[in-house]
């Protein structure tokens, strides 16, 4: 099974499901996942916090928002606490239009992912997306997998050179 196919295959369905057919909607994964992680803060985040919520290089994460500040999507301002640090926001029509987007229904989405499918083999496709569903992280959660998984790599190194 090949993972990134599937996966844009998933997500392309489900943007023609939420963006509006006269709306251009040319996000890459990236930049969906670094709003995805802005949304889930109303107050913003510097570019530091968006470095590690996304796990995404600070390089790319800096081009990333400078690409959806010029799209209009996000705002940026100085940290009012330390002026050297950007504290970027959903902007405030971007959150109002995802806040309407993301209470579409599922089902236009899953029914032209599974449509291919016998009627037999929908059931349980359909009871193990349910299944993902109800145990899908938070963002947060999300956010400290890829700094668990480093942390737990760099104690496994350490055991072999103490050990070895």
């Amino acid at each position: 099974m090949e993972l990134h196919g599937i996966g844009q295959w998933i997500l392309d369905a489900a943007r023609r499901a939420m963006v509006p057919p006269h709306v251009e909607f040319d996000f890459s994964t990236r930049e969906a996942v670094l709003m995805a992680r802005l949304f889930d803060r109303p107050d913003g985040a510097t570019i530091t916090q968006l470095t590690e919520l996304t796990g995404f290089a600070q390089s790319r994460v800096s081009t990333t928002v400078a690409r959806l500040r010029s799209l209009g999507w996000v705002t940026t301002a100085h940290d009012p606490t330390d002026g050297r640090r950007t504290v970027v926001r959903v902007a405030p029509s971007t959150r109002r239009s995802i806040e309407r987007t993301v209470v579409t229904p599922a089902a236009p989405a899953i029914d032209e992912i599974l449509g291919a499918l016998p009627a037999r083999d929908r059931a349980p496709v359909l009871e193990a997306l349910e299944l993902l569903a109800r145990h899908r992280p938070t963002a947060t959660q999300a956010a400290r997998r890829p700094r668990q998984r480093a942390a737990r790599a760099a104690t496994r190194q350490e055991s072999h050179r103490v050990g070895g």
